[in-house]
């Protein structure tokens, strides 16, 4: 009984080990899209158990990855959903316009880091100005 426990033990952990590979194989692969952004999609409990996440983790200052909803600044939330629009752009093959509101949080010389590869990317912006101007 005890070497057939162990045996099954043993067949349980090298499972473990494979779903934990294919779980890191198929976050890599989904990140590989995105620049800014890295998507979390599992996480490991404190009992050992992976649950399916799906969290959008922003590149901080300081290099590190963080919740995007909890951790960043607006700026660093509009070039994230920037990000993801490209990422999903790139993999489907496709180039659509994109409407980026929430620009004005970017001062001009920031704003011109605020590009697509090919495809047409719309600031919405508040102005200054006393009439409404289409730039």
């Amino acid at each position: 009984y005890g070497q057939t426990k162990a045996n099954a033990e043993k067949v349980l952990y090298q499972l473990q080990l494979i779903s934990q590979r294919k779980n890191d194989m198929l976050s890599e692969l989904v990140n590989s899209h995105f620049n800014r952004v890295k998507f979390r999609l599992f996480v490991t409990l404190k009992n050992g158990e992976v649950k399916d996440d799906c969290t959008p983790l922003v590149l901080c200052p300081d290099g590190e990855y963080r919740d995007m909803n909890y951790s960043a600044n607006t700026a660093s939330i509009v070039a994230a959903k920037l990000d993801i629009c490209r990422g999903l752009q790139r993999f489907y093959g496709q180039e659509l316009p994109i409407w980026l509101d929430g620009a004005e949080c970017f001062d001009s010389e920031n704003r011109k880091e605020l590009t697509t590869a090919t495809g047409q990317l719309v600031l919405l912006c508040v102005s200054d100005d006393e009439r409404m101007v289409v730039k």
